[in-house]
C-alpha cells in the first residue's frame, strides 16, 4: 500500500518520515514509474556492539554505500517485567545493482552473528516533502 497526501489531482507529497517496503522486483519496476527509489538493505540480529562504521564497512565490499544507520529498540516482555535490546541496521546503496549483489553474497555473519537480511525499496527523500506529479494516461 502506498502512503501519500494528496495534494491535486495530479500532485503528491512524500512524507518526510521513511517508507521502507519490502516488495518483489515486479513491483520496484511499478514504483519506479513514480519514484525516485533508493535501493538498500533490513539487517536484524546484531551484536549488541555493533555500530555504523562497522556495518557500513562491511557492505561495502559489494558497492557504494550511501547511507547506514544502527537502530535500538527495545522488546518488552510482560510476563518477565524485563526488556531485550534488539539491534538493527538500515543500509543504503547507490545502485540496485549493489544492493541485489549484497543480498544474494549471503549467509552474512556479522560481529560474530549470522544476521537476517531483507531488502527493501523506499523513495528517496529529501529534507522537505517532495511533490511529485502522477503519471495519468492523458498526460
Amino acid at each position: 500500500m502506498l502512503f501519500c497526501i494528496s495534494l491535486s489531482e495530479n500532485e503528491r507529497v512524500v512524507p518526510k518520515k521513511e517508507m521502507l517496503w519490502c516488495v518483489p522486483k515486479s513491483h520496484k519496476k511499478f514504483l519506479s514509474q513514480f519514484y525516485v527509489l533508493c535501493h538498500g538493505l533490513f539487517v536484524t540480529g546484531l551484536n549488541s556492539y555493533m555500530n555504523d562504521g562497522y556495518i557500513k564497512a562491511y557492505f561495502k565490499q559489494w558497492g557504494n554505500v550511501i547511507s547506514c544507520k544502527v537502530t535500538i529498540e527495545k522488546l518488552h516482555s510482560c510476563q518477565l517485567l524485563s526488556f531485550s535490546i534488539c539491534l538493527t541496521a538500515t543500509v543504503k546503496f547507490s545502485a540496485e545493482y549493489e544492493a541485489d549483489l549484497a543480498n544474494w553474497s549471503g549467509p552474512h555473519i556479522i560481529g560474530g552473528l549470522e544476521v537476517e537480511i531483507r531488502q527493501f525499496v523506499c523513495p528517496k527523500v529529501s529534507g522537505k516533502p517532495m511533490r511529485q506529479k502522477i503519471l495519468t494516461p492523458s498526460g
